[in-house]
């Protein structure tokens, strides 16, 4: 587990320095290729970049006989198994969700994709979708009881996956 641990990071901070130059305000997905990083932790690391740009990361390594492998994580403004969908005719293997997918190609194909699919999130996307968003529940007023409110928040617990926790908004008088 720390050995893969290490990799995911090597791998995310070998991707981070291949940004540098590229301009993210006309790169709506970041797409990466990488011919040394292990295909087990690329989707670890994509999911880190999408996280940390706020926009669809593909990391690609490479795969057997001239292909590559890609893994794709996403944000919520982009459905990236639609986003992939488009493009089909270019992969060897492809499947996934509307979060993440994985993919394969002909090593071929790579600049084209690359291009096609910063074009089509570029066209289905405002600029605005990846702005980061504060969602709450409700304002609470600023001189309520907070701890009576949170013993009764308890109640609601576990929170996670299906259940999350709930965000409020307290405005400072």
């Amino acid at each position: 587990n720390q050995l893969r641990q290490e990799l995911c990071e090597s791998v995310a901070s070998e991707a981070l320095k291949s940004l540098k130059g590229i301009d993210l305000n006309k790169t709506r997905v970041i797409v990466l290729y990488n011919e040394n990083w292990e295909a087990g932790v690329i989707g670890i690391a994509a999911s880190r970049i999408a996280e940390e740009f706020k926009c669809p990361a593909i990391l690609f390594t490479k795969g057997s006989e001239g292909e590559i492998k890609g893994s794709a994580r996403s944000v919520p403004a982009v459905n990236i198994f639609e986003m992939l969908s488009r493009f089909s005719d270019l992969y060897t293997t492809f499947g996934g969700h509307s979060q993440a997918a994985g993919v394969g190609m002909k090593m071929e194909n790579f600049d084209k994709f690359k291009e096609l699919i910063n074009q089509a999130v570029v066209d289905s996307t405002k600029y605005e979708d990846f702005l980061p968003k504060v969602n709450c529940e409700m304002e609470l007023p600023f001189n309520m009881n907070f701890l009576d409110f949170t013993k009764e928040l308890k109640l609601l617990e576990p929170t996670g996956y299906g259940n999350p926790r709930p965000n409020f908004l307290i405005k400072a008088e």
